[in-house]
């Protein structure tokens, strides 16, 4: 390979460096299309040293409307509100949600607190017709835990379905 060659290629590879950037940058241009790209533009943005959540909020193309920090936790430990998470999708028009956090142990696998707070937070977007398509756990060395691929979020739906389909007996008394 000549100089001239691996010059082209460096120009090529800086172009496509600065495409990406920009699209890093330029939150509103980025599709979600699966959990392997919402994992990617994250890990750019999660520190590793604390336990940090987001929610990237999108349009109903799966489009990127805004990811925003919701906790700015410690070692082991961030808090989410789902009163805060509703409100902010409800600001923005958000149609889908996804949570992601991080395990600065590098163990992706979800604790029971992890658990609940997803089943809560996906209730209180259910009830008001948002969906939360996935929570994701960051664990170290690219390691993930998605709850849509372990098939939680599609159990949370069945036993959500579920509760609201039963008959409820409003009858008034004489």
């Amino acid at each position: 390979m000549t100089i001239g060659d691996k010059i082209k290629k460096l120009r090529m590879l800086q172009k496509q460096s600065h495409k990406l950037l920009d699209q890093i940058y330029d939150k509103r241009s980025l599709k979600i299309e699966s959990v392997k790209q919402a994992v990617d533009f994250i890990q750019t943005l999660s520190p590793i040293d604390k336990e940090v959540v987001y929610v990237i909020f999108m349009d109903s193309k799966h489009v990127i409307i805004d990811i925003k920090k919701i906790d700015d936790g410690i070692v082991n430990q961030a808090v989410v509100y789902p009163r805060v998470v509703i409100q902010e999708a409800l600001n923005m028009g958000a149609v889908f949600v996804i949570l992601v956090h991080n395990h600065p142990s590098g163990d992706p696998q979800p604790s029971n607190e992890d658990i609940a707070i997803t089943k809560r937070l996906f209730l209180a977007c259910f009830l008001v017709d948002i969906n939360l398509i996935d929570s994701i756990i960051l664990g170290k060395k690219r390691k993930r835990f998605s709850f849509f691929d372990s098939g939680l979020i599609n159990k949370f739906t069945k036993i959500f379905i579920k509760m609201f389909k039963r008959k409820v007996n409003f009858k008034r008394k004489k």
